[in-house]
């Protein structure tokens, strides 16, 4: 065997290459180191079987031997920069898994976190429920309370229009029995009687002498203090004084 190695021209290192960085380049999150180790030396090993087997093959064609040894030491730079590339995916693959972890603690005590809130939350929304049971329950009974005042009032509303009724019929009875009383004393009035005052609707009026009473028009002529004369309807006379001087 020849110390020279030699490449087949059917072997393709670029294909090959592309594979490897392929395979490097995907995401390998789940994947263990000692995995992508054992891939990794199987991978050099093929590479080396096919070199092997290609120098076997390329012996028999020396008139290829310069254009092999270029390809070959190609090959060598190629494999040397995908040795540098592996070993910095490797390096990098191992601070992204570090990084994971780190990310995957967060995330874990994150997701405790919001658990804890959603079940404080939960907890709330029950007190919440709970008081606006026991509101409901209290607003019913106060509803029950105010529909019987409410009810009472009404009862007592009832009540007081009948006896207010009752008053205003006892007053009107009470005002023409005055009325009717001071209609019968001044109809015994005699012409020039003397009087002291005289309360007409509500209003005392000082008047002197009783000069006449109108049975048809019912109505009454008095001197006041300044000599004038007043007239009035006696049905609108409450109450009559007489001098006693």
């Amino acid at each position: 065997m020849r110390n020279n190695l030699f490449l087949n021209s059917r072997f393709k290192p670029p294909q090959q290459h592309a594979y490897m960085e392929k395979q490097v380049n995907q995401p390998q999150q789940d994947a263990s180191t000692d995995q992508q180790l054992k891939r990794l030396l199987l991978l050099t090993r093929s590479v080396y079987q096919q070199l092997f087997q290609m120098n076997e093959l390329m012996i028999q064609s020396e008139h290829h031997q310069h254009q092999l040894d270029q390809q070959l030491s190609h090959h060598h730079h190629k494999l040397h920069h995908l040795e540098s590339q592996i070993m910095s995916q490797f390096q990098n693959q191992i601070h992204y898994s570090l990084n994971h972890r780190g990310q995957l603690r967060q995330l874990t005590d994150l997701t405790e976190q919001l658990v804890n809130d959603e079940q404080m939350k939960t907890n709330q929304l029950k007190s919440i429920m709970h008081e606006q049971d026991v509101m409901h329950l209290f607003q019913k009974h106060h509803h029950d309370q105010q529909t019987a005042f409410l009810q009472n009032i009404e009862n007592l509303t009832e009540s007081s229009q009948t006896q207010h009724q009752e008053v205003v019929t006892l007053f009107n009875k009470i005002i023409n029995s005055s009325h009717a009383s001071c209609i019968r004393v001044i109809q015994s009035l005699n012409p020039g009687t003397h009087l002291s005052s005289v309360v007409i609707n509500g209003v005392r009026y000082d008047v002197r002498l009783f000069v006449n009473y109108d049975n048809e028009t019912r109505l009454i002529t008095m001197v006041d203090d300044d000599r004038q004369l007043l007239i009035a309807d006696s049905h609108e006379i409450d109450a009559i004084q007489l001098s006693v001087s």
